[in-house]
């Protein structure tokens, strides 16, 4: 039979001739059409995509390969061969690795065949890439008798006889199927399972889960047997549910743990097993649950009704029923309990706190089970790194994690908290407090956007400006923007044009820009007018001019300005370092 074979590859190949002359493969693209031009020093032979060979006798430096050799591309490939007149291949070449491309002595050559006859006897209508085992130089293809599959590397040597009903790769071994048998070959072809079990499952880790003759056996790709069962249709291993791959497995109703050498770790005793990232929650046939280390080893009682994932891998979150009521608390990872079980609700509060709640009233625990703050608010809740807290009436403050007060509880609404203030809502009215002074400044606006060294981003009826804390107006509350100041400079927006103010609010760059972004590292503003693009500083001398059609950053924070096809760099101070 003839050989069809397709390769899923396509890269460029340079390759060393006999007496060091480079021949090389470079891929050329025309409409509807794609070829490879392989150049061998007076000869180029296009291949298109379908495999067949365009000859074009072409000057070429010298020392080339004698004439009487030519190159021929197998299909959709990059396995290149050199054959005499009667057809008989000489060399073979793969592009992957470099090593094996030198070439043979010449040999009469007249025609190009366009078959490829490797081996007798076998088709080969699918080549798939199936990987790369230690010990050979090149990729490893799949390859068809009819039905039957096998392997054969990329110069034609058959590493697997394509005998197998199916071939797999998976983890560096070939699972294989012969005669409906299964069984396991190592990366370098060897035997590590006969193909004589019922059924074979990978489970990871190097170990394979057998049936044969009414035994589940356990085997490593050593070859090594771990463990035995009966086959009862009632004893099932589990897939690893942890790192460290411990198994859950089953008997009849009960479950237990294996190792990753399937040794028990813990008996069938338990109806349930639930694993956390530390350790594991198992229940009884009283549907009680305890808690279990990674080890196996039971640190707790059959007492809690659920268990939980831990908190911060610190502790584990449990309830229990009291008087018809599901009460939480907190077991600590050595199984000793931290806190009481009085809770409705316990969260995760801080790295040092825990939120807890009793009849809705909110306070905080510490980790040691201590409540340091009691349970008497209506809402605990953190903004910007404070707690905020809410008495009965709906008045809010804010307290630390020991309960102190900080700010009273005299405020609608706490809004924010930023730069040593506290935004809040008082009789519907905006004000910023002082935390450590206490002192309150009131704004008569409808919301405050920002407060920066000293100044105030206000908002009100759609429009924005700026005023000190004492009220004093410093940009007229009338633009479609003002953001927070930044290295002295407010960026303003009015009738859709961009511009900038200081602090004391005077104009520094006139409002008539397109678009304008800062460059707050350069202290530079880009910006577009009248359709073109230049750069300024923050005082607002031109550095680059209004003349360009784009503008892009450059790796070393330059500015590569574009006009029509021509391109410009400058740097953060306006210099022209290059033009293109």
């Amino acid at each position: 039979m003839k050989y069809i074979l397709l390769v899923l590859l396509s890269i460029p190949l340079l390759c060393a001739g006999q007496d060091g002359f480079p021949f090389s493969v470079e891929k050329e693209i025309k409409p509807n059409i794609i070829y490879y031009n392989f150049y061998n020093g007076t000869q180029i032979v296009k291949v298109d995509m379908m495999g067949y060979s365009r000859m074009q006798v072409t000057q070429m430096p010298p020392r080339a390969l004698p004439p009487e050799m030519i190159l021929q591309t197998m299909p959709v490939s990059n396995i290149y061969f050199i054959r005499d007149t009667s057809g008989k291949i000489l060399k073979r070449y793969c592009p992957y690795p470099f090593d094996e491309t030198s070439l043979l002595p010449p040999g009469k050559v007249q025609t190009v065949a366009h078959s490829f006859n490797p081996v007798p006897d076998y088709t080969v209508p699918y080549l798939g890439l199936m990987g790369r085992g230690k010990q050979l130089p090149n990729f490893v293809y799949r390859i068809h008798d009819g039905a039957k599959t096998g392997l054969m590397d990329t110069l034609g040597k058959i590493l697997m006889e394509p005998k197998f009903e199916k071939l797999d790769f998976i983890d560096s071994m070939y699972m294989v199927t012969l005669n409906g048998k299964h069984g396991v070959y190592s990366n370098d072809y060897k035997i590590i399972l006969p193909p004589e079990y019922d059924n074979l499952e990978y489970k990871g880790h190097g170990m394979f889960l057998t049936h044969k003759d009414g035994l589940y056996t356990f085997i490593d790709r050593n070859s090594t047997v771990h463990r035995k069962m009966e086959y009862d249709n009632t004893e099932r291993v589990y897939y690893p549910v942890a790192d460290d791959y411990h198994y859950i497995y089953s008997k009849g109703d009960k479950l237990g743990l294996l190792d990753s050498l399937y040794n028990e770790v813990t008996p069938l005793l338990y109806d349930a097993i639930e694993h956390r990232e530390d350790g594991y929650n198992v229940m009884n046939s009283e549907r009680l649950w305890a808690l279990m280390d990674n080890n196996g080893k039971q640190l707790t009682d059959f007492k809690y009704y659920e268990v939980h994932n831990s908190i911060d891998g610190y502790a584990v979150l449990a309830s229990k029923i009291s008087q018809g009521k599901r009460l939480f608390g907190l077991v600590g990872m050595d199984g000793k309990e931290i806190s009481e079980f009085i809770y409705d609700r316990i969260e995760a509060f801080s790295s040092t706190h825990f939120l807890v709640v009793i009849d809705n009233k909110y306070g905080l625990m510490d980790r040691n089970g201590k409540v340091t703050v009691p349970m008497t608010y209506e809402t605990i809740e953190k903004l910007d790194d404070h707690i905020i807290a809410e008495i009965p009436g709906g008045k809010y403050g804010i307290i630390d994690e020991n309960g102190k007060e900080l700010l009273s509880f005299q405020h609608q609404r706490v809004i924010r908290v930023f730069n040593g203030f506290a935004q809040v809502s008082v009789d519907n009215k905006q004000a910023l407090i002082n935390l450590k002074s206490k002192k309150e400044y009131e704004f008569p606006y409808q919301d405050i956007r920002w407060f920066e060294d000293g100044l105030v981003g206000i908002y009100n009826d759609g429009k924005l400006g700026v005023v000190t804390l004492d009220g004093k107006v410093i940009v007229p509350i009338q633009y479609q923007a003002a953001s927070a100041i930044q290295n002295g400079l407010i960026r303003l927006a009015l009738n859709n044009k961009f511009g900038y103010a200081d602090a004391s609010g005077k104009t520094i760059i006139p409002i008539k820009y397109d678009e304008s972004y800062e460059r707050v590292e350069e202290r530079t503003i880009i910006a577009r007018l009248n359709g073109k693009w230049g750069c300024l500083d923050y005082k607002g001398k031109v550095l680059v001019p209004f003349n360009y059609d784009s503008v892009t950053y450059t790796e070393k924070r330059n500015m590569l300005f574009s006009k029509g096809e021509e391109q410009f760099l400058f740097n953060s101070k306006g210099k022209l370092l290059a033009k293109e």
